[in-house]
């Protein structure tokens, strides 16, 4: 049996920031998102940081394309660029981390 802790590495000490794959935070998300192209979808974003965001959507991802997505913001809509990083499948969909290329 393995236990599970979520308690930091020993090489961490406190009071020191851990090494982190992001430049900047993740910060939560429940907007509404239409994928423009290649493909139509709707679905949520579900987290989102200066670099891009996850998505949870009803149609497939591919990693490495460019998508177009219509994120839906208290400010108003977007119309944002991306590449699709990464996706699997999920039961009702795709899970899919997109990379910002441009805003419009």
């Amino acid at each position: 049996m393995h236990r599970v802790t979520n308690d930091p590495p020993s090489f961490q000490r406190p009071g020191r920031l851990a090494h982190q794959r992001r430049g900047s935070p993740r910060v939560p998300a429940a907007n509404p998102v239409e994928v423009l192209l290649p493909r139509s979808g709707r679905g949520i974003a579900l987290n989102a940081s200066d670099g891009g965001v996850r998505v949870a959507v009803d149609c497939s991802l591919v990693p490495g394309e460019e998508c177009q997505l219509l994120m839906h913001r208290e400010v108003g809509p977007s119309v944002l660029t991306m590449r699709v990083v990464w996706s699997r499948a999920a039961s009702d969909g795709w899970v899919a981390g997109l990379q910002h290329l441009a805003v419009q």
